[in-house]
């Protein structure tokens, strides 16, 4: 079985501040999903060997650590570690394993092409996940690959939902959220209670940096809600 990991591949659309400028810019990079990464691994070395283990759980904390081994049958080999706090991600712990997993396989071969920032130092960027589709390319919907059981978890090397919910559900973190409605001072990074209040009143549930319960949808929508914030505000000027 031969495996095309351009049939695989999404592009990450990344919004960074150009300090310079201070001007939003977007960038788009191909990336290779981990649960694609492992798929191709296992057709090409069915013997070879994928360690993963944590080195640091501190739930107290909320902090995780992994590292991962794998080794071609060739013998090729790579050691990578993926850290991830709790006031990051609600599941840092399998964020964590996902990232070093990735950056593992990626050293040895697997997806080194289509990384995206997986290897360089920096601010954490945004991710919104691309689908290429012929000469052009869309917002992953109905025809996104979907995630096997078990792999529901997996997520992009910056942390983005590598598998949206549903079809109406564009992939979205809650990084991007509150960046797009930072940009339309809605709120800032000093006061950031306008943000989970919002978010709140969504899901009828609190919602909190540490405790974040948000689902694909809900973020979908409070997404449309700051999009109809901004289109209210321009059309009252």
């Amino acid at each position: 079985m031969e495996f095309k990991p351009q049939e695989h591949v999404i592009i990450m659309e990344r919004k960074s501040k150009n300090k310079e400028t201070n001007q939003w810019v977007t960038t788009q990079t191909e990336y290779l999903p981990v649960q694609w990464r492992i798929f191709w691994f296992r057709i090409d070395n069915p013997k070879g060997k994928i360690d993963s283990h944590a080195l640091t759980l501190d739930l107290e904390r909320g902090a995780a650590i992994f590292e991962t081994y794998v080794e071609r049958e060739d013998g090729g080999s790579a050691r990578m570690h993926g850290s991830e706090t709790a006031g990051d991600w609600k599941d840092y712990i399998e964020k964590a394993q996902t990232k070093s997993l990735g950056r593992a396989l990626a050293a040895v071969g697997y997806g080194s092409q289509f990384t995206d920032d997986e290897f360089t130092e920096g601010e954490r960027i945004v991710d919104s996940p691309v689908v290429a589709s012929g000469n052009g390319r869309k917002v992953v919907e109905a025809d996104a690959p979907k995630a096997a059981p078990g792999t529901e978890h997996l997520t992009n090397g910056n942390g983005s939902p590598a598998f949206p919910a549903n079809k109406d559900t564009v992939a979205i973190t809650r990084g991007e959220l509150f960046e797009r409605g930072e940009q339309k001072g809605m709120w800032t990074r000093m006061a950031p209670s306008a943000f989970y209040a919002m978010a709140s009143a969504i899901t009828s549930r609190p919602q909190s940096k540490q405790d974040w319960t948000m689902t694909a949808d809900e973020m979908g929508e409070m997404a449309r809600q700051i999009e109809a914030e901004k289109a209210a505000a321009t059309s009252g000027k």
